[in-house]
């Protein structure tokens, strides 16, 4: 994302068992010197090919304990997808983030919503099959302040362009704190 909170540049939403691997070294690293750590979360699942299906396991574990483990300040904003234990992984609530934020159009859940109706409503008509996942995805996936209360691990939902601005200027003032009113 660019500093005005568009997307700037894409790329698939999976972490692989080398991003993993590195991004736990950099969580330790951080938590070594006390140095807060931000993450930013945009994961449907893990990579899915013949490498990474290797070593995936023991990177997603190490991944897990780095943050799991960590003492420092943890903050984690979801910016797109947030699926699985692919989530789980990359600083969640459940593992110890100290808060949890999510952009307006985050999608939180255990799947994407047309792969869940696809595999709930096998056989059935692709008209049935889109309004089930239509209605999951409202249920599940909505990081919307009306369906907040069923994701008790989100602290709030935020404005991109607002939250990019406000830790750019705390990074530049040299100052990364953690603010229960981040968001408005």
């Amino acid at each position: 994302y660019g500093e005005d909170g568009q997307v700037a540049e894409s790329f698939d939403c999976v972490l692989s068992a080398k991003g993993a691997e590195k991004a736990a070294a950099f969580v330790e690293f951080c938590d070594a010197f006390e140095i807060p750590v931000v993450s930013f979360t945009n994961v449907a699942g893990f990579k899915a090919c013949k490498c990474s299906e290797k070593r995936i396991a023991k990177a997603a574990a190490k991944l897990t304990y780095a943050f799991a483990n960590a003492t420092v300040p943890k903050v984690n904003v979801i910016t797109g997808k947030a699926f699985g234990s692919a989530y789980v992984a990359m600083n969640s609530k459940s593992i110890g983030a100290d808060m949890t934020f999510a952009w307006e159009n985050a999608q939180i859940g255990m799947m994407d919503a047309q792969l869940a109706a696809k595999i709930m409503y096998e056989g059935s008509d692709m008209q049935t099959i889109n309004e089930k996942a239509a209605e999951y995805a409202t249920l599940q996936s909505s990081a919307m302040p009306e369906h907040r209360l069923q994701l008790p691990l989100l602290h709030t939902v935020c404005n991109a362009l607002l939250q990019v601005k406000r830790i750019r200027r705390q990074i530049s003032d040299g100052v990364l704190t953690i603010l229960a009113n981040w968001c408005i």
